[in-house]
């Protein structure tokens, strides 16, 4: 389809459903590996993205099922603190499990996000991030890991507010000892209403994403 053609002048009316965030959808399945419990993701969408991020859930060891519009994420059985290749080139959105599991198994190995031209959204912000938290990254061209084991609360500065990195350093932050402060953090309506949780208080969490 080229181009639509939209003739108004009608009133219009009638019942529509509208469909969960999936900007807020990624970055909650991507925390729900933190937990010590269940993640209950209510009015998650349908959407390719979506279905890439349970493959990636799945491949780290959770447990994904879904029932209508609601996912039920258990990371029990995550013991994997790498991504491979064809499953980070999906989308771009994969490389939040960087900070993720940074929070769960202290390091982490992921490829470059694929999803778009990564010369026009390179994550050196994400990387940026990380390292002033006392992460050490290291990265062949492709291949990004970092050990989180020294990873310490402190102050990290953007040179510019980032959605995915403001993600990525929330994520990275959950289990370290102490505040984290992120400054010019991204004020989308993703990060402002996302829920935030300690793992170690929280078994059990209900989430809504639209």
């Amino acid at each position: 389809m080229d181009y639509l053609t939209v003739k108004g002048g009608k009133r219009l009316g009638g019942v529509i459903d509208i469909h969960g965030s999936k900007n807020s959808a990624l970055p909650i399945l991507a925390a729900s590996v933190i937990l010590n419990g269940e993640a209950v993701i209510h009015n998650c969408p349908r959407l390719t993205d979506v279905e890439n991020t349970v493959l990636i859930l799945k491949y780290l060891g959770a447990s994904v099922k879904r029932e209508g519009k609601t996912l039920i994420v258990n990371p029990k059985g995550v013991n994997k603190n790498d991504i491979p290749e064809k499953l980070m080139r999906e989308m771009r959105s994969s490389v939040l499990f960087l900070g993720a599991l940074c929070s769960k198994m202290n390091s982490a190995c992921v490829y470059l996000p694929g999803g778009c031209e990564i010369g026009l959204r390179p994550i050196d912000l994400h990387l940026k991030a990380l390292t002033e938290l006392s992460g050490v990254i290291s990265f062949d061209g492709s291949n990004i890991c970092c050990n989180a084991e020294k990873m310490k609360a402190g102050k990290a500065v953007l040179p510019f507010p980032s959605v995915g990195a403001t993600e990525n350093t929330i994520l990275a932050s959950v289990t370290l000892s102490g505040k984290t402060t992120l400054i010019n953090a991204a004020r989308e309506p993703e990060i402002r209403h996302a829920p935030v949780f300690s793992p170690s208080r929280i078994r059990r969490r209900r989430v809504q994403t639209g």
